[in-house]
């Protein structure tokens, strides 16, 4: 089964945040072989704050894309801290 983390941020005010966490939630999906995927900015709209929307337009395109397995969004500010603990 394959597990998908994705984190996405506005490029303005959570761009620094998501770039610290990032750092981790990547390095727990490429220690155990999991996909990991990031979107900086937005998807759709012109506020920054539109950015909230990005996680159902990046979902839908996972579905186009056939993605299977599981998809774990994880907010911007959002990390693993234990990198010990075990996913499906």
């Amino acid at each position: 089964m394959s597990v998908t983390f994705v984190q996405t941020a506005d490029a303005f005010y959570y761009a620094e945040m998501v770039g610290i966490t990032s750092q981790a939630v990547r390095a727990y999906a490429q220690s155990r072989n999991l996909s990991y995927e990031m979107f900086l900015g937005l998807k759709h709209g012109k506020h920054p704050w539109h950015a909230t929307f990005n996680r159902v337009l990046i979902l839908d395109e996972m579905l186009r894309r056939d993605v299977t397995g599981w998809v774990c969004y994880m907010e911007a500010g959002a990390w693993i801290e234990g990198q010990s603990f075990h996913v499906p």
